[in-house]
């Protein structure tokens, strides 16, 4: 069903390119990244993310000492598996069809086997952005683009590779006149079309496409952005070949071109870096820093990298990426796993209350302990060394003897610029094609020298104080979906990166590439999206850049429009209480966040690529905030019931709310009866906008929501002092809970009730059952001479119990006969352990299956004498 359903996908990807000839260019430009994976995996995975740069399963990504970060989606895709064939009567049977006696036979050697690999297994995989990998550790997985000072050798390595083609073909290469992107360009294209001429016969529409498409490929794989010329040619290519042969399958002219790109892009690659120095090799133009900066690193003292490191990585956001769940207190966050834990988001600080410290307050760390304790087990030196892969060393940094750190940490920085790039095209590119920004607001914000390239490739944003001095910079690559950590050194962080269009409304965003779709938004639905301010934070938890705005620059109208997670909603939450503090009213502060999407960027890029009308996004013209939800992890340690009990000695753990009226119902967290044995594997599927609290918390929660003293959604901070009364109602809860048993129905065979097939689940005798439409797995129960199964859950009183009928008992007999299985009914869910044959059961086993095989070749002797001819017989 699941592979069905992918086929699907492919074809929709497919036709929608067919329909969109211009859209071909785009997905070879995605392709260039992904060129090693079959076609079918590149439609795949662009349907879901086109912004994907390189792709891993989840346990590849443990296996390279990184996770995958909650609630990261993955992309199913095809991958190949060996399948072990048996040879029976002439026919190739997969092992796992056989049946029992043939698996004995081949596992004893006497039934031959053949390997085959298949291409139909599937498995989840992750992008390296949803995962805790830092920026600068990503160049060890891809590598996309060099910069612009390569440019030189690039010309010499791919000049070496052209001439190598043209002895081939007894040409000479086209001299060139330059060293830049432009002859690098030309001399993509002439190797392109020597490979061409080497690979097909003829010259035809098909060879064009080939010619064009490869070189795009090509082109993007180092970095170098096609110009629209040659994507309108290769859109015009693929009309041709459609109108000579309206049969031919889009699929195969890409996977011919795919399979060039596998052929040829690794020999390119090997003879253009023996031309580039090895330091420069390393280089990159999307987000990964000039290998010349490693170079400069191990000048820079001990204090003043460990000063760099509390400055640039924040103890917040360091925790999200490591699977902690922040919850705020307050002016503080602390962390669900550790509730005693307190972070000082100003001080970029943490302590713990339940570990004593030097001034009897508690124990505290900046980041540096933070990473050693919770991340690293204690170890320092594996702390530093990761945190140090995170920081950027700018260019102009120069150490400071020792001793005159603390008298330079006094001093303001200077805000320093990185330098220019020639041109702009990548961040033109970046910006309208894979974010789908305006290209008018991109325009206004290079007008206002907000934005420019730098010689890397990256877009550099910049803010304006009164007086047009630049005091807040922050970067982002241009080849991937990356932002940065930390900004620019210098950067006036009460003062945030303000947009200012003279303004009494604001609109404040997480990032500025947020606030830039916000604008194309609006541009949109036909509003001057100059009529407001924009304050991108860079994150959540900023809260002094708003404060001191409208201090100066008091405002009518306030619109928050962080992101559609977790703690977006509690960052809007306490700013809107911030600013009633302040003096504003609740009509002059209004939050939006998008529907179907985590940030506006998303929301627009999801329009955008469906060709769907951007004007349809509701911004402005819906507000609200999306319901936190509060829950709790419960186990078996705590309620017991039919569905949720100990099983074979374990413990299982499921994730519990408050409904409306205050009573503890389960979270759908996958389909229904999963049963989980471990509070990790709960914890992971947490859906967003859920907050997890302590057990104990929540039911504190429900004893308030039952008294009437709060609501199920009203947030955490909001909850009043416990009185001894509901106290009470506490306990009386969990006596209630404890002795709660499951509401049992009238035990009936169920005529609906279609049982598939019996397995072994952890030492349980599991059924699979068809009922009312849905596949199912259940347990099997035994009560005196009652075997049955349960299905729904009695908390929606969908609860029902179902005796087995005589067909079914006697098919559950026959497997356990097969498998040799006995019962342990020791329980009321019926446990299995296999059976211990006797001696003689065993001899008479063994003798039994010697006569069969007899018999088999009797049998088969008697065969081959009947069409022996005799001698002296005619034929």
């Amino acid at each position: 069903m699941q592979q069905k359903q992918m086929d699907r996908n492919i074809v929709e990807m497919l036709d929608a390119l067919e329909k969109e000839p211009e859209r071909i260019a785009d997905f070879l430009e995605f392709g260039s990244r992904f060129y090693r994976y079959s076609l079918k995996n590149n439609l795949l995975i662009y349907r879901e993310n086109p912004q994907a740069v390189y792709c891993q399963s989840f346990s590849a990504w443990n296996d390279a000492g990184y996770q995958v970060k909650r609630g990261a989606k993955g992309i199913k895709v095809y991958v190949p598996y060996q399948a072990t064939l048996l040879k029976i009567d002439g026919n190739l049977v997969p092992l796992e069809q056989a049946s029992q006696e043939e698996k004995i036979r081949y596992q004893a050697g006497e039934i031959e086997s053949v390997t085959q690999q298949k291409h139909d297994g599937v498995k989840a995989v992750f992008d390296i952005v949803q995962t805790t990998c830092p920026v600068l550790a990503r160049k060890n997985f891809y590598q996309i683009g060099y910069s612009e000072q390569m440019y030189p050798g690039m010309v010499k390595g791919l000049l070496s590779y052209a001439e190598q083609l043209s002895a081939m073909q007894k040409e000479e290469p086209a001299p060139l006149q330059e060293t830049g992107e432009k002859a690098v360009s030309e001399l993509i294209y002439q190797i392109s079309h020597g490979i061409s001429e080497l690979e097909y016969l003829q010259e035809n529409p098909e060879t064009k496409f080939q010619e064009v498409a490869f070189g795009m490929m090509l082109e993007n794989h180092f970095g170098i952005v096609s110009t629209q010329t040659r994507k309108d040619f290769l859109a015009s290519s693929w009309k041709e070949i459609k109108e000579m042969n309206p049969e031919q399958s889009l699929f195969a002219v890409l996977n011919q071109t795919y399979k060039l790109c596998r052929k040829k892009i690794p020999e390119v690659q090997e003879t253009l870096e023996v031309y580039l120095e090895s330091p420069q090799k390393e280089a990159s133009v999307a987000g990964n820093r000039p290998a010349e900066q490693k170079e400069r690193k191990p000048r820079i003292s001990n204090e003043e990298l460990i000063s760099e490191i509390k400055n640039q990585v924040q103890i917040t956001e360091y925790a999200r990426e490591h699977g902690f769940t922040l919850i705020r207190k307050g002016r503080y966050y602390t962390l669900a796993q550790h509730d005693s834990v307190r972070i000082d988001t100003t001080k970029n600080y943490y302590w713990r209350n339940s570990i004593p410290g030097k001034s009897g307050v508690g124990k505290g760390d900046s980041i540096i302990g933070f990473a050693a304790e919770f991340v690293h087990n204690g170890d320092l030196h594996e702390a530093l060394k990761e945190l140090k892969e995170r920081i950027y060393i700018p260019e102009h940094y120069t150490p400071q003897p020792k001793g005159q750190l603390k008298e330079k940490q006094l001093v303001k920085q200077e805000l320093i610029l990185p330098e220019r790039g020639k041109n702009m095209r990548r961040v033109y590119a970046y910006l309208t094609k894979s974010r789908y920004i305006a290209p008018e607001i991109v325009q206004d914000f290079v007008d206002r020298k907000m934005l420019y390239q730098d010689v890397n490739g990256n877009c550099v944003f910049v803010a304006y104080d009164s007086g047009g001095k630049p005091n807040f910079a922050s970067l982002r690559g241009t080849l991937s979906d990356v932002r940065f950590l930390g900004d620019l050194e210098g950067c006036d962080y009460k003062k945030g990166f303000c947009i200012n269009n003279q303004s009494e409304k604001l609109i404040v965003t997480e990032s500025v590439i947020d606030a830039m779709s916000v604008m194309t938004i609006l541009q949109a639905q036909g509003k001057d999206w100059k009529a407001y301010d924009y304050l991108p934070l860079g994150g959540t938890g900023k809260y002094e850049p708003i404060l001191n705005l409208l201090k100066e620059y008091p405002k009518q109208e306030v619109h928050l429009a962080e992101d559609h997670d977790l703690s977006g909603v509690e960052s809007m939450q306490h700013i809107q209480e911030l600013l009633k503090r302040e003096g504003m009213s609740a009509e002059q502060i209004h939050c939006h966040v998008p529907e179907n999407a985590k940030d506006w960027n998303e929301a627009l890029m999801n329009y955008a690529k469906k060709f769907k009308p951007v004007e349809e996004l509701s911004f402005l013209e819906k507000e609200g905030l999306p319901e936190i939800h509060y829950c709790a992890i419960q186990s078996t340690k705590q309620i017991e019931e039919q569905g949720f009990r100990v099983r074979n000695g374990k413990h299982q753990y499921r994730l519990v709310e408050l409904d409306t009226e205050g009573n503890l119902i389960p979270v759908s967290l996958t389909k229904q009866n999963t049963m989980f044995f471990a509070p990790q594997e709960v914890e992971k599927r947490i859906p967003n906008m859920y907050k997890k609290l302590p057990y104990e918390e929540l039911l504190e929660r429900q004893a308030l929501v039952r008294s009437g003293a709060l609501r199920s959604e009203e947030p955490a901070e909001k909850q009043k002092q416990v009185s001894e009364e509901i106290k009470q109602e506490v306990d009386k809860v969990k006596q209630e809970q404890a002795e709660r048993a499951p509401v049992e129905q009238a035990e009936k065979a169920t005529e609906q009730l279609l049982v598939e097939g019996f397995r072994e689940d952890q030492n349980t005798l599991m059924v699979k059952i068809e009922y009312r439409g849905e596949k199912l797995e259940e347990a099997v129960w035994k009560e005196r001479d009652k075997v049955y199964i349960c299905t729904g859950m009695t908390f929606d009183d969908t609860y029902e119990k179902h005796l087995l009928s005589n067909e079914q008992i006697e098919q559950m007999n026959l497997f356990l006969k097969e498998n040799h299985y006995e019962l342990d009914e020791t329980l009321p869910i019926l446990q299995l352990k296999l059976c211990e044959e006797s001696q003689e059961q065993k001899a008479v086993r063994t003798e039994n299956y010697l006569n069969q095989l007899q018999q088999q070749e009797i049998s088969k002797n008697q065969q081959v004498a009947a069409t022996t001819p005799m001698m002296g017989m005619e034929l």
